[in-house]
Parts: C-alpha cells; sequence; structure tokens
C-alpha cells in the first residue's frame, strides 16, 4: 500500500511502534529514538544512501555499502515526490533557500551581496550579487556576482571543520563547564556533521547563523567571520533532536 502521504506515513509508523535512530554517548545519554514527523521522514526517503548510494557535492554515486531500500521502491517515492512537491512540507518550501542570505557582503562596497539566479536552457544557476551592482550603481569588485554553490560549499567546509576542530571545541567546554560533559559535545557535533547533506536548507540555514557572523567577498578571496560563541550557542540551544 502507498498513503502517498508523509504525514499519514509518519502517524501510520509512530502508530506501530517505530521511532529514529537511537544514539548514546559514552555518558550513557540517549539521543534519537523521536517520533517519526513529516521532516523527518522526508529527510529519509530522499536519501540516496538508503539506495547504496552516496551524495557528493552536486553529484550522486553508487556506494560501497548494500542499501536498505530496493532501488524500484526508493525511485517510485523520488517520482511521487516530484508530482507532488508539496508532500515535501519544509522541504519544498525552503528549496531556494539562499544558504547566506543576511549573511555575505561585497567588501569593496561594504552592502549586502543578493541572492539571484538566471536560467539557461530550462536549468537554473544560483548567484549572489552585489547590490549595488544590481541597482545599476558602481561596483569596482572583481567579484561583482559569485556563483552560489562555490561561496557556500566553501563556507560549509569551513563549519565542518570548526566543528571538528579539538581545540576550539576544548574551550568551548571550559566556558560550559558544568553545564554540558564532553562527551555529550563531542556525540553532538560529531553527529551533525554527519547529517549536514540530509539536512533541509533551513535547517543547514539555522545552524550557518548560529555560528558564521559575515563572509565577506574580497578581491583576493572569501573571508569568513566566526562568531565567537556560536558553537556555544550550538551546543546550548540547537538540541540534536532537531536534527535526527
Amino acid at each position: 500500500m502507498i498513503l502517498r502521504s508523509t504525514t499519514n506515513l509518519a502517524r501510520e509508523l509512530n502508530q506501530q511502534g517505530y521511532r529514529t535512530k537511537r544514539i548514546i554517548s559514552k555518558t550513557g545519554k540517549e539521543y534519537g529514538a523521536q517520533l517519526f514527523t513529516k521532516a523527518n521522514l522526508c529527510r529519509t526517503l530522499i536519501n540516496p544512501v538508503y539506495k547504496g548510494f552516496v551524495a557528493h557535492k552536486d553529484a550522486v554515486y553508487e556506494g560501497e555499502h548494500e542499501g536498505i531500500l530496493e532501488p524500484e521502491f526508493f525511485d517510485e517515492v523520488q517520482r511521487v515526490f516530484e508530482k507532488c512537491p508539496h508532500i515535501r512540507g519544509r522541504e519544498s518550501a525552503s528549496k531556494d533557500q539562499a544558504l547566506l542570505k543576511n549573511l555575505i557582503r561585497c567588501q569593496v562596497c561594504d552592502v549586502a551581496m543578493t541572492p539571484t539566479y538566471t536560467k539557461k536552457k530550462d536549468k537554473r544557476y544560483r548567484y549572489y550579487a552585489c547590490s549595488n551592482h544590481l541597482r545599476g550603481k558602481s561596483c569596482t569588485s572583481h567579484h561583482k556576482t559569485i556563483a552560489s554553490n562555490e561561496v557556500e560549499r566553501f563556507v560549509v567546509q569551513q563549519v565542518r571543520e570548526l566543528l571538528k576542530c579539538p581545540e576550539i571545541t576544548a574551550k568551548t567546554l571550559k566556558s560550559l563547564e558544568g553545564q554540558i560533559s564532553t562527551d555529550e559535545a563531542f556525540a553532538m557535533l560529531q553527529q551533525i556533521d554527519v547529517i549536514w547533506d540530509s539536512l533541509f536548507p533551513i535547517e543547514q540555514y539555522r545552524i550557518i547563523c548560529l555560528l558564521i557572523k559575515a563572509v565577506l567577498v574580497r578581491e583576493d578571496g572569501i573571508d569568513v567571520r566566526i562568531h565567537t560563541d556560536g558553537l556555544q550557542s550550538l551546543l546550548l540551544h540547537a538540541g540534536m533532536e532537531a536534527w535526527l
């Protein structure tokens, strides 16, 4: 039986006693094992990992692991999503979420860069453009526009390195002494890194805003400014259940 409704499917799974993945830290604290929701169910159903594939950047490759879903079943689910995109809930509402919106700036003009796009042969290409340039004003930067995928990929890599940096984590934990254990903190950070590609854009944006203060497009490259208390805020207030 194909329900063709993530809301109904989540309800059915919950009634049958199924829960999300259960993770136990070294301290014995449990994460996950939550009720299914429309959001976390969609993340699972569109993740090629369960078909036996892996996603890297904008491409999907055959993995070395065995999938837990039959390829024909997985492909049928994707066709349902394509025909009825509204059933993907928050994911479809945020598919055009600009990851660096309100964060990225043209340093030459000292103004925000605006998410924009062009279409060529029915293919959509996303960019960030200097707001002065878009308004027809003078912008002397060599990077009046920059490909979204390029700069977003760079910033995400910086975020992942930040999350895995033991020195920064240790410094943060020292300031949070007594509020969260070391094992719990490392478990949370490791899990966020692992599931990043399966997060909805709006969830990725939430993490980026907690950790990144500004992204400056300079003549000689990209300057990523980190929130000094961003990791602290992530550990204390974000909560793993938001992404599991």
